[in-house]
């Protein structure tokens, strides 16, 4: 990449234009009052689960993964709906039983309360709970991983045929890793030792969630604008722009040196598409993005 230092001039108008990029994520973020509304339908629906008298699900552990675990949330765009994605690990279920009763259990569980009787959708691999004019839970039921020795999961395929390796707990975890990662800025040093006035950069409000956290949601905005009436599902899916971002951002933050924020986005950005691997498998060229937390999960499926 380009290691030239620009003018002090451009400079401040790069650290202004990520302060307007930051102020923008923050207005796509979930309010206050509304993540709270999640987290009190969170426990409660853990807690109505871990009661049941059907001795599978007095062990389960519950916890929330996706965009709300990873603080990549972006508010909906032409839709009230925000979703909060919740895993239900059934720690007794054994790999060798089936899927289909795996997801049965849950739902069955669910449809025993009146109030999410009512609010209940099967979806393909999940449950949904869908709260009005607010919120949707997505629980997906998974279980232990025996192969992996990384803390993995199994969760039902789509067409509850058999089970597939996952790993969010693993994935977050890396994610958290990369996204502590501080690129080296130049940008202190190259206006100090200009003899110029300063220019207070765009107010921030509240603590920053770090620049690979502000790519992904960037991202994910720019992805509901671009497909927002493209009835075919060929949207990436937000798992798919998260991992790439991360690994994309890692290289960067670890080989270059910027002048800005900004220039970090945008090189972030301009070295995902090289983080896809396009291995030949049975003489056919395909798409790979693998979960790197386990074996078996690419995250790129759809599009072979």
């Amino acid at each position: 990449m380009n290691q030239v230092v620009s003018a002090p001039h451009t400079l401040l108008r790069k650290v202004e234009l990520y302060s307007i990029l930051d102020q923008i994520c923050r207005t796509l973020e979930l309010s206050d009052d509304q993540l709270e509304a999640a987290r009190t339908s969170y426990e409660a629906v853990a807690e109505w689960l871990s009661g049941s008298t059907n001795p599978l699900l007095r062990h389960i552990d519950v916890y929330a993964h996706g965009s709300a675990g990873l603080g990549t949330t972006v508010r909906p765009l032409g839709r009230e709906h925000f979703d909060v994605d919740l895993i239900c690990k059934v720690l007794l279920f054994l790999a060798s039983g089936a899927p289909a009763e795996l997801k049965k259990i849950v739902g069955d569980r669910l449809k025993e309360n009146k109030r999410y009787a009512g609010m209940l959708e099967e979806k393909k691999r999940c449950w949904r709970l869908n709260y009005a004019r607010e919120y949707h839970l997505d629980i997906s039921p998974t279980i232990v991983n025996p192969d992996c020795d990384n803390g993995g999961e199994l969760v039902p395929d789509r067409k509850l045929r058999e089970f597939k390796p996952t790993n969010p707990r693993g994935y977050k975890a890396l994610f958290e890793r990369r996204a502590e990662l501080m690129p080296r800025l130049k940008v202190t040093k190259s206006l100090a030792a200009q003899d110029q006035a300063t220019v207070e950069p765009f107010p921030h409000h509240g603590s920053s969630k770090g620049i690979l956290r502000r790519i992904v949601q960037l991202l994910k905005r720019h992805r509901d604008i671009h497909f927002q009436f493209v009835t075919e599902e060929v949207a990436p899916i937000s798992i798919l722009i998260t991992t790439l971002a991360a690994q994309s951002y890692e290289y960067c933050a670890r080989n270059f040196a910027f002048d800005t924020e900004l220039d970090v986005v945008v090189e972030t950005i301009r070295l995902m598409p090289h983080f896809i691997d396009r291995p030949f498998v049975d003489g056919r060229r395909m798409y790979v993005v693998a979960n790197e937390t386990t074996v078996g999960e690419n995250f790129a499926e759809r599009w072979n």
